[in-house]
């Protein structure tokens, strides 16, 4: 039986990355794509958005009402038990990220339905599959929120923001410059204590060593030891994970296992691995807990926008 021990953790002050994730679910996804994380070009009133065009999971672009885009949106993306104050936040920041897609151009539609490259976008169908018999009153709640923040945008320069978002940080935000290889000045690191209160704030994956083995394609039929190393960047994110010569970035690891976020670490005990995850996401922009944290501890939904987004106003 292959033997692993842990020998090395290294911690490095640089980190290059793909570009990961934006949304809040399970595992860290990917996220807008390089194109994406640049200035958006071109010049536009941003005051009155009735429609974008959507390119759904079945590959069919449709024409959808910004409201109605916006209930769809928030159904996949936000737990429907969060404060009016976070969904607020939440819907404000999905209308710019879709302004943001917009803006950008060159497609035959606006925004994608996807949420390893956008945002996630439920179809009234899906809502009714999600929410059941809470259906007619979560959509009711949603159309109130909705309509409170109708046509408000985040701006930097006169321009909408990339408004990414995450589940939960690991007690900060990172800057994306830290995660996707380039900086924006409006996601900065942040404090973002109160995720640390949140009952998903870690998670533990268990293996054996064999399925550990053979996930990273190693014989576990050859006796002996495997020496694993794990690099580590300034934020304590996965750099590299290497096991007996066999290197991964740490987003492949992440990927591989099906983890919930970057900030990691391994032990291994008898023929037991344990990954601990720290957080939920790529950990860039808004936290979702956080936000929820902060609108149950007072905060309007402009305050939490302006905590996450550095140096932003709210348009209109």
């Amino acid at each position: 039986m292959k033997k692993i021990l842990i020998v090395i953790i290294i911690f490095s002050s640089v980190a290059v990355f793909g570009p990961m994730a934006v949304k809040s679910t399970e595992t860290v996804k990917e996220s807008p794509n390089n194109k994406a994380i640049s200035v958006a070009g071109k010049k536009a009133d941003y005051s009155e958005n009735n429609s974008f065009k959507v390119k759904l999971n079945s590959g069919k672009v449709i024409d959808v009402l910004t409201e109605e885009y916006l209930i769809g949106c928030i159904a996949g993306e936000m737990p429907i038990t969060y404060d009016d104050e976070a969904l607020k936040a939440q819907a404000v920041a999905s209308y710019t990220f879709a302004l943001y897609k917009k803006s950008i151009g060159g497609k035959d539609y606006d925004v994608t339905a996807d949420y390893k490259t956008d945002q996630c976008y439920l179809t009234e169908q899906e809502q009714k599959e999600k929410w059941g018999e809470n259906y007619q009153v979560n959509r009711k709640r949603l159309e109130k929120v909705i309509k409170s923040v109708k046509g408000e945008w985040i701006a930097f320069e006169g321009e909408p923001i990339l408004s990414v978002y995450h589940a939960i940080s690991c007690g900060k935000t990172y800057s994306c410059g830290d995660v996707w290889g380039k900086d924006l000045p409006y996601l900065k690191s942040v404090d973002s204590s109160f995720d640390k209160l949140s009952d998903d704030y870690k998670s533990e994956t268990q293996i054996t060593v064999e399925e550990f083995c053979e996930k990273l394609g190693l014989k576990t039929d050859n006796a002996g030891e495997a020496k694993i190393e794990l690099s580590k960047d300034k934020n304590s994110r996965a750099d590299n994970v290497t096991v007996n010569g066999v290197t991964l970035s740490g987003k492949e690891f992440v990927d591989l296992f099906a983890l919930k976020s970057q900030n990691l670490e391994i032990t291994v005990k008898a023929n037991t691995v344990s990954i601990t995850t720290y957080g939920r996401g790529h950990g860039v922009g808004m936290s979702q807990v956080g936000a929820d944290k902060l609108a149950k501890s007072g905060s309007t939904y402009k305050e939490i926008l302006h905590h996450y987004y550095s140096g932003c106003s709210i348009e209109k």
